[in-house]
């Protein structure tokens, strides 16, 4: 059964948007991700529900906007809905952006998502094996294996940082038994334990393969 990251993004690499197709890009993106299905920061999810709230609610009016206005969950991806201080992160973004229309709001978003480094990735769970010298134990460390037609990423699980990614021209194939995959970047190799092992190599494959 695939894990919950693995729906991903579909693949939705693409990035150029039209004039016509803005609201449904608007639509398409803003659900990705509060739903969760696109990865981001912290820091970044605060800044997109702040374009959110302004599209909704005009701009800031510190008379009734305060504290206690905004349903976090609304706004924010699941993992984030329980920060302290959300809602006053959110406020305080908003604030910023203060004479932004509805038009420019819904533009500013899908350029801030589309051009975020975790977009359009499809999402796997797993862990990244590192082996130490002599006899020690070895490490593994929960993370999230993100895959497109242009790239691999490598991700922290809780911060969402990502912590490595190669062009996906320089993936030179991999190791594949039933719960572990070993990539090759170019003589780079990561493993990692997963149950979705076939899965990733099969995408893999599917996608190095030229149209």
């Amino acid at each position: 059964m695939a894990h919950p990251e693995s729906s991903g993004a579909q693949l939705l690499e693409s990035s150029d948007i039209d004039e016509g197709s803005v609201d449904s890009a608007f639509e398409q993106d803003s659900t990705n991700i509060r739903n969760g299905l696109i990865k981001v920061s912290l820091q970044e999810a605060i800044e997109l529900a702040g374009i959110l709230v302004q599209t909704q609610f005009g701009d800031l009016n510190e008379a009734k906007h305060f504290e206690g206005f905004l349903d976090v969950a609304v706004y924010l991806p699941p993992e984030y809905v329980e920060v302290k201080g959300a809602e006053r992160m959110i406020l305080d973004k908003w604030k910023t952006m203060t004479g932004i229309t509805w038009e420019q709001g819904k533009k500013m978003f899908v350029n801030r998502v589309r051009g975020s480094s975790t977009y359009g990735l499809k999402y796997f769970s797993v862990n990244e094996i590192k082996l130490q010298i002599l006899k020690l134990p070895i490490l593994k460390f929960e993370r999230l294996l993100g895959i497109s037609k242009s790239k691999v990423v490598i991700m922290d699980v809780r911060c969402k940082k990502v912590l490595s990614q190669f062009p996906f021209e320089k993936f030179g194939g991999s190791e594949v038994s039933p719960h572990s995959i070993c990539l090759n970047f170019n003589g780079d190799s990561y493993s990692f334990e997963t149950e979705e092992a076939k899965e990733i190599s099969e995408l893999l494959m599917e996608l190095k393969v030229p149209s």
